[in-house]
C-alpha cells in the first residue's frame, strides 16, 4: 500500500464515521465506491456506484440500475411485484425479492401520478415498479441505507463538476422529474400566454429545465416550439456548457415533440 492510498482510506474511514462525505476528493470518492464494490462482490469497473451533490452540498453514493442487476445475478435474487395500489394522487408498488435459500425481504417504490394521462401516467407507473424492484434488491443484499438511482432521479441535484468524467451523474430531466410543487413557475398554456424567455431561479436548472419541457409539450405545433426554443436560446447556449448531457436532453425531448406534431 502506498502512502498516498493509505491517506485516502484514512480520509474515507473518517468520511464515512462522521457520514460527510464532502472533504474527499473525487478520486477519493471513486475508491470508496470501488471498495463497497468488493465488499459485495460486484464487478466496479461497470461503476455501479455513482456519487452525485445534493442540494446543500452533501456529496452521497448511489446505487445505479447496474448495481441491483448485478446483485440480482449474483445472488440468484428473484424479485415479484406482488400490488399496486393509487391513493391521494400517489402510486405505491409493493414488491417481494426471495433469496435461494427463502429468506425475504420486502421494500416499495411510491411516485406522484395525480393528474397525469398517457406517456406521463405509463411512464410514473414503470418508475414506480422499478423503484421497488431495486429497492427491495439492496434490501436484501444488506445494502437498504443506500439510495438507489430511481430515487435520484426524483430529487433536484445541483449540476456539480465532481471534476472526473467517469464518476459524474445527472438524472434524466424530464417534466416527470420533478413533482409539480418543485416547479415555482407553472408552465403557461401556448393557446394563452406566448413563448417567453423562462426565468433561472436561485440557479435551479432543474426546474428552468422541466418548465421548458412542459412548455414544449403544450406547444400546439412545431412553430410554436420553435419560438420556445428561440426564446430560450441563451439560457440553453449556459447550459451547453455547464451540462451538455442535460441540454442534449432538452434537445431530445424538442425533436420528439416535433416528431409528434408530423405525425
Amino acid at each position: 500500500m502506498t502512502d498516498d492510498t493509505g491517506t485516502a482510506i484514512i480520509n474515507i474511514d473518517r468520511a464515512i464515521f462522521n457520514n460527510d462525505f464532502g472533504p474527499l476528493t473525487p478520486d477519493e470518492r471513486v475508491l470508496h465506491g470501488k471498495r463497497i464494490c468488493e465488499s459485495i462482490g460486484i464487478n466496479h469497473h461497470t461503476q455501479p456506484i455513482k456519487w452525485i451533490q445534493m442540494r446543500g452540498g452533501k456529496w452521497v453514493p448511489y446505487a445505479d440500475k447496474n448495481c441491483s442487476d448485478q446483485l440480482r445475478a449474483k445472488y440468484n435474487i428473484t424479485v415479484e411485484v406482488t400490488s399496486r395500489d393509487i391513493k391521494d394522487g400517489l402510486l405505491t408498488v409493493h414488491a417481494r425479492a426471495t433469496a435461494p435459500n427463502g429468506r425475504r425481504d420486502e421494500d416499495f417504490g411510491v411516485v406522484p401520478v395525480a393528474g397525469l394521462r398517457g406517456e406521463e401516467a405509463s411512464n410514473a407507473v414503470m418508475k414506480a415498479v422499478t423503484k421497488a424492484k431495486r429497492r427491495v434488491t439492496l434490501s436484501i443484499c444488506g445494502m437498504g441505507g443506500m439510495m438507489d438511482e430511481s430515487e435520484i432521479e426524483s430529487m433536484t441535484p445541483t449540476f456539480a463538476d465532481l471534476g472526473h468524467g467517469s464518476i459524474r451523474s445527472t438524472p434524466p430531466l424530464t417534466a416527470e422529474s420533478l413533482p409539480p410543487s418543485k416547479i415555482t413557475q407553472p408552465p403557461p398554456k401556448a393557446d394563452k400566454d406566448a413563448p417567453h424567455e423562462i426565468e433561472l431561479i436561485d440557479d435551479d436548472w432543474s426546474v428552468w429545465g422541466t418548465t421548458l419541457v412542459a412548455c414544449m409539450r403544450r406547444a400546439p405545433d412545431i412553430d410554436a416550439i420553435d419560438l420556445w426554443i428561440d426564446a430560450n436560446q441563451d439560457r440553453l447556449h449556459e447550459l451547453s456548457v455547464l451540462n451538455n448531457d442535460n441540454y442534449k436532453k432538452l434537445v431530445d425531448i424538442a425533436d420528439h415533440e416535433k416528431a409528434k406534431r408530423n405525425e
